[in-house]
């Protein structure tokens, strides 16, 4: 960029310019196989084994030196499993495995969920990545955007929400200059589809699982419950969301225009995959604690409702990594630029059990990344452990600061303040390396 002065890879809201030197058939070329994303990877950070990566939401991945944070090595997805557009909320199981959602265009549009082994014998795991499953797009021109997604022991649950990338437009973006934004549609008319794949047999179930159109980046968490599948996300009414950071709108004040009741809200929608070909009438769902629901439509439809618990207005949910994919009865959330709700400039902690929130809260100025759990190593409660926060104070006569918070009390145990005038990165997800 400080050559030609102008963006020439595209990036989620940012629109590339065409090379003036390539021809029509080379930039169509170029559209088709994307060396042309950015690998400017901000999206998020985290550990595969012992290694350390960056990643946002296209086919390239960073690897990170842990000491230094030099970047090492750029891997293209796409080349090693043919994977495009990779989920940045990769997701480890209990034998180290890690999964990851992608997916690809060219030959018929599919999603894919891609197996990571662990790093072995100096060997990436990234390296010995394959290909697990495939679940094909309900559409033909279309494919639902995707930020995580849900796993448990037997299942993969995937969510095709109403928001839509169009890829007739993505694949002419760098003939016709779009953003990667610029190629979605927001598409209401469409319900939310819940996809649940068999991990045993690699076959997406028959039942459609439907529930009315909803927004979200992120999945909390899915378990397993006398066959149901307890899936928690963070849900938008819509995907207005997208739209309220542009740089413009803050420069304007154009932001008092978008629907205050339009804010992140803690979801539970239960599956009850046991039940989904048997002629059972009336709610489906047997399990005392959860007010969320499902009905038989027809022989292959089965319509969720979903239950609401906690404040409206933050997102980047967390949870103590020792619960991935299992019963449990915490997480935790930032009201990160939320500027409405009582979630607001707050750190969050939903008790679900009791359907109480607890918040962290100091000034109307400061704006908490991504509210991380660190487990006390002889702890016995789930909650037993720290939550780490980067701070970030508008008030430019206030230092920002990584925040460390007692999880179960909420009560702050320490800071460590960045010293004036230099101030932190505003950042969004993060993790923990132990030294």
């Amino acid at each position: 960029m400080s050559t030609v002065n102008r963006p020439v890879v595209t990036e989620f809201g940012t629109k590339c310019y065409p090379d003036p030197c390539k021809s029509i058939f080379s930039r169509f070329f170029a559209a088709l196989v994307p060396s042309d994303l950015t690998d400017n990877n901000f999206g998020n950070v985290y550990t595969l084994g012992d290694e350390l990566f960056c990643t946002s939401e296209t086919c390239f991945v960073w690897k990170v030196d842990q000491d230094s944070l030099e970047a090492i090595q750029r891997y293209d997805v796409n080349k090693l499993v043919s994977v495009k557009l990779a989920s940045a909320h990769p997701i480890t199981m209990e034998d180290g495995t890690s999964y990851n959602l992608g997916a690809s265009f060219i030959s018929g549009l599919k999603y894919h969920i891609v197996k990571i082994p662990p790093p072995g014998q100096g060997c990436s795991g990234l390296k010995r990545a394959s290909v697990a499953y495939h679940i094909p797009s309900s559409w033909k021109t279309t494919f639902s955007y995707y930020h995580s997604f849900g796993m448990t022991r037997n299942y993969v649950v995937f969510v095709e929400q109403p928001l839509l990338v169009n890829t007739i437009r993505l694949i002419g973006s760098r003939i016709k200059g779009y953003s990667f934004k610029d190629c979605f549609d927001w598409t209401p008319k469409e319900k939310t589809r819940f996809v649940v794949l068999d991990r045993n047999t690699g076959s997406v179930l028959r039942t459609r699982f439907l529930a009315d159109p909803l927004f979200f980046f992120h999945a909390v968490n899915a378990f397993e419950d006398d066959g149901h599948i307890v899936f928690d996300m963070v849900a938008y009414d819509d995907a207005s969301i997208l739209d309220r950071y542009y740089l413009d709108r803050f420069r304007n004040g154009m932001n008092e225009d978008f629907d205050p009741d339009c804010q992140g809200h803690f979801r539970r929608f239960v599956i009850p995959v046991s039940k989904a070909n048997s002629a059972v009438e009336g709610d489906l769902v047997s399990l005392s604690y959860s007010e969320a629901h499902a009905y038989r439509r027809d022989n292959t439809t089965i319509w969720l409702t979903h239950e609401e618990m906690g404040y409206k207005g933050y997102d980047l949910p967390t949870v103590n990594p020792k619960y991935q994919g299992k019963p449990y009865r915490y997480t935790y959330g930032s009201g990160n630029f939320e500027r409405l709700g009582e979630c607001r400039n707050a750190i969050c902690k939903l008790d679900i059990q009791r359907r109480e929130m607890h918040l962290w809260r100091e000034s109307d100025t400061q704006f908490p990344s991504e509210a991380i759990f660190m487990a006390n190593p002889d702890g016995i409660d789930e909650d037993d452990g720290v939550l780490l926060s980067v701070i970030n104070d508008v008030d430019y006569d206030k230092p920002d600061f990584l925040l460390v918070l007692d999880a179960k009390t909420m009560t702050e145990i320490a800071r460590a303040e960045v010293p004036h005038p230099v101030r932190a990165c505003t950042s969004i997800h993060g993790c923990f390396i132990k030294s």
